[in-house]
Parts: C-alpha cells; sequence; structure tokens
C-alpha cells in the first residue's frame, strides 16, 4: 500500500521541513475566521524591512528595484484571509527583479542578474517573518464567542 503524508496548508510559513528558508511561527495563521483590518491601510516603502534604509532600491547605479520592492511590499501588507502563502509573493517579486535586468546590454546585465537573485534570496530567508508581522497587522482574528472576539468583528464581514 501506498502511504501518504498529510498535507500541509500552502500558506503555512511555519514549514518545519529542514532547510527550509525563513520558518517562523505565526500565531494569525491559526485562525479560522480571518478578516480585513478596517483600520490598516496597506503600504510601501521601497526596499528594505520597517523602514530601513539599509537595502539600496537602485543598487549600484545599474538597475531600479523600487517598483518590484513596493509591489512585493502591498502584497505583504494587504490581508490575505490565508488564502495566499507568502512564497507566492516572493516569486513575484523575483520574477520582476530578473525582468528588471533585460533591458540592461553588456557586462551590466550580468551585475543585475547576480544583484536580482541577491535580492530574492534575502527577500525568501527573511521574508516570512515580515510576511507574519504585516498579516497582524493587516487582519483581524474573528474567532470565539461574540463577547471575546475583537468589536470590529461586527462590523466587518466575513470573506
Amino acid at each position: 500500500p501506498r502511504m501518504s503524508l498529510p498535507r500541509r496548508n500552502p500558506w503555512d510559513i511555519d514549514d518545519p521541513t529542514p532547510g527550509n528558508p525563513g520558518s517562523v511561527n505565526c500565531p494569525i495563521f491559526s485562525c479560522t475566521d480571518l478578516r480585513p483590518n478596517p483600520d490598516h491601510t496597506p503600504r510601501s516603502n521601497g526596499c528594505g524591512g520597517d523602514d530601513n534604509d539599509l537595502v539600496p532600491e537602485i543598487p549600484i547605479g545599474i538597475v531600479d528595484f523600487t517598483s518590484c520592492c513596493d509591489a512585493h511590499d502591498l502584497a505583504y501588507d494587504t490581508c490575505q484571509l490565508g488564502r495566499t502563502p507568502a512564497s507566492d509573493f516572493d516569486q513575484q517579486f523575483c520574477s520582476c527583479t530578473r525582468s528588471k535586468c533585460d533591458s540592461i546590454i553588456g557586462p551590466a546585465n550580468w551585475l543585475c542578474r547576480i544583484l536580482a537573485e541577491v535580492y530574492c534570496n534575502v527577500v525568501r530567508e527573511v521574508g516570512p517573518s515580515f510576511y507574519c508581522a504585516a498579516q497582524e497587522r493587516a487582519c483581524i482574528c474573528c474567532d470565539g464567542p461574540d463577547e471575546l472576539r475583537d468589536p470590529r468583528c461586527l462590523w466587518v464581514a466575513p470573506h
């Protein structure tokens, strides 16, 4: 008989698989009734996490990754209702940074592709903890009896 392993939720970022980069335990994802936080407005800050200016938007002046970083930030900072894993947004980010190199010709193209991979790998490594923090700001958990739930649950419709 064929043995099958239990399926994991694809957006569960606390994957205990050995070697899984950026594993993090995110309590908000245990909620069965996630709703958008009505007091939260998604925002972006360019490249870098939590207003960190250490990551340049235009590394070595050859390519501008700002639009890729902003799109990634907004995706992370929008309540996903547990439907979209961080890795989907990370892959979109990686595709975006790689595509920025397509218009660069000559030796700078090679350098651009290396930078795109560095940015991509950093996002894959540290992204899950930022995704967790962003989802905890962007969503509210409406599990439990009415008297114990966040009062905003009464006027935010479930999806």
